[in-house]
């Protein structure tokens, strides 16, 4: 798979957000995205993953143009920060929940992803009880639930101690060849230790590091 943003460009009450981006990703790959609050991360992650439109430009997908994400040919695996989920569940129900909506998710890969991530599927609290930490656990189990073709990670280790770090990036590796990853982090370590390819943005311009 290849996705190849074209000049893309997103403005918000005439405020440009991303300018003239260019991007190509490509299945196998760890791409990085390295850049400051509010110089257009999270915007882009959201061009990618289809919850917005550009304003501007081209998406392709396979060399085929599409106007937003294809959602029907692409699984997005997405972490966004302060990912939100269900809080009167605890973490195995929120898994089986949302692996269902979409897809005919077995309680044996639910119990996989929790315990890949550190956490206990027999747990019982709610998820409105989950420290930060849990809940950045369990929002990266979801992404990673339904086998994505297109991961997007934004700041995937924040508030994750170490030793979970370490199942994290671990768990990034894992299967990288069958689908397109892309982590945005503050922590240039995790991103140089783990990205094939980087790219850093500021004021919603994207460059390619050489």
């Amino acid at each position: 798979m290849k996705i190849e943003l074209i000049d893309i460009t997103k403005k918000i009450k005439n405020k440009t957000v991303l300018e003239n981006v260019d991007m190509t990703l490509e299945t196998g790959k760890i791409y990085g995205l390295a850049g400051e609050n509010g110089s257009g991360k999270t915007m882009l992650m959201r061009v990618l993953s289809g919850l917005i439109r550009p304003s501007g430009g081209k998406i392709k997908l396979d060399d085929r143009e599409i106007h937003a994400m294809d959602l029907a040919t692409v699984k997005v695996g997405l972490v966004l920060e302060n990912t939100s989920l269900y809080n009167s569940m605890t973490g195995f129900e929120n898994l089986m929940y949302l692996g269902n909506l979409r897809s005919d998710i077995r309680q044996d890969r639910v119990n996989e992803m929790l315990d890949k991530v550190g956490l206990d599927p027999t747990d019982k609290r709610k998820y409105s009880t989950y420290s930060l930490g849990m809940k950045q656990k369990l929002a990266i189990a979801q992404a990673f639930l339904e086998y994505p073709n297109l991961l997007l990670l934004d700041e995937p280790t924040n508030a994750i101690d170490e030793e979970s770090c370490k199942k994290i990036r671990k768990l990034i590796m894992e299967g990288r060849e069958e689908r397109i990853t892309l982590l945005v982090s503050h922590d240039r370590s995790v991103i140089d230790d783990l990205c094939d390819i980087i790219y850093t943005i500021a004021d919603g311009k994207v460059r390619l590091c050489q």
